[in-house]
């Protein structure tokens, strides 16, 4: 297993779509429950079965190896969870979701990136690149219910999950494409208003730092071609694990996107760019305390917003 310093990986970055966010321990001799999920779903709704809220114990409802990873869902009361195991046996949980409200983000860096809405409000077309459990997708879905909202995720088995035990399906809460993010943003024809970056790896796969951002690819080039896909005051948003060199991710956005905002939260750091001016953290922190008022949502995006920097400008 090769470890080393963080480069711009940003093409395999990209195409391992996925992220590394919260560690959980391996469970021993966990109840391994078979079940089909329901064949008809109403839109946002997650398949409620099995339902092991009798017991504090996990239970294993899906577990098959990907092209790309050890792919594992689970479920502990309300909480069904999307894991990647690792090679030393620990899990790395992707997605959490409450069966009961799924557009309730339950993880602290998906909190953090939804601070784009008090940053640029109008996002009337929408890319994520990264599936996982689609948490994202049943936020937007109940906030910005008429966004024409896309997602590309590489691995098919996740793709997969996500429509059977998390009630994301294409077609039908967004249009998901199977395929290489970096592939699909190049060859694209349309323009969106925000893209989404939440894409990481198994930190033991080859050729990946400590938080499994892939080494040794150059990025500026396709962080040209990103900016081309967005419309001109787009907002991309980038999550980077803290274990990464962010600061080296910083300045590679910003030698293509002239404005950025960052915020540091719990273990990631979430970089907000654009090619056109962004507001002031005061001005964000306005915006974030009108959207708790209006939506109501369980974490306080205000007291996210007062923790948004400036980052300095990049040096040579």
């Amino acid at each position: 297993m090769r470890r080393g310093r963080a480069s711009l990986g940003w093409a395999l970055l990209l195409s391992l779509a996925g992220c590394t966010c919260e560690r959980a321990p391996a469970q021993e001799r966990e109840a391994v429950v078979e079940a089909d999920a329901p064949a008809q779903l109403r839109l946002g709704e997650v398949a409620p079965l099995p339902d092991p809220r009798s017991t504090p114990r996990r239970v294993v409802l899906f577990d098959e190896t990907s092209p790309y990873s050890r792919v594992r869902v689970l479920q502990k009361k309300n909480l069904r969870l999307l894991g990647f195991l690792q090679d030393n046996g620990r899990e790395m949980i992707q997605s959490s979701l409450d069966v009961d409200a799924p557009h309730v983000l339950k993880l602290p860096y998906g909190q953090a990136a939804f601070l784009s809405l008090a940053i640029k409000p109008s996002q009337p077309r929408i890319l994520i690149v990264g599936l996982g459990g689609g948490a994202m997708v049943h936020f937007l879905r109940r906030h910005l219910p008429d966004a024409a909202l896309e997602v590309v995720e590489i691995d098919p088995v996740v793709v997969k999950v996500a429509a059977e035990y998390f009630g994301v399906r294409d077609g039908v809460e967004a249009k998901v494409h199977v395929g290489d993010g970096v592939a699909f943003i190049q060859g694209a024809s349309a323009r969106w208003d925000a893209i989404y970056l939440d894409a990481f790896f198994k930190p033991t796969a080859p050729n990946t730092d400590l938080s499994g951002v892939p080494e040794g690819i150059s990025g500026p080039a396709f962080l040209r071609s990103l900016a081309e896909h967005l419309e001109p005051d787009g907002l991309m948003i980038l999550h980077v694990h803290h274990r990464a060199d962010w600061a080296e991710h910083l300045r590679a956005v910003q030698g293509v996107f002239p404005h950025q905002r960052t915020i540091a939260h719990r273990g990631s750091v979430l970089i907000f760019a654009s090619r056109s001016p962004l507001p002031e953290p005061a001005a964000i922190v306005e915006r974030a305390a009108a959207l708790d008022d209006r939506h109501g949502w369980e974490f306080s995006m205000a007291e996210l917003a007062k923790r948004v920097a400036i980052p300095e400008p990049a040096q040579g």
